[in-house]
């Protein structure tokens, strides 16, 4: 997550801690994901990390393999 966490301790509400995080740099909803369960990452290029539960791991990061040569490919055409 890119968003920057503004309350560092989180807030007490009954028995459960609440934290907020700040975005201050706009992105479209399309690039939101939200996560839980049991996943595990593994990074398949400098900047580019698969994420799902473990027993996909493998099949997952070897069809995600070439994303970073893709993001180079469109950053030639589009920038970065």
């Amino acid at each position: 997550m890119s968003a920057v966490i503004s309350n560092e301790t989180g807030d007490i509400e009954g028995d459960l801690k609440k934290y907020k995080f700040v975005q201050k740099i706009p992105i479209p909803s399309y690039l939101i994901a939200i996560a839980a369960g049991n996943i595990v990452g593994k990074r398949v290029g400098p900047r580019v990390t698969i994420w799902t539960e473990p027993e996909f791991l493998e099949a997952s990061a070897y069809e995600f393999m070439e994303t970073e040569d893709n993001l180079k490919a469109a950053e030639k055409v589009l920038g970065e």
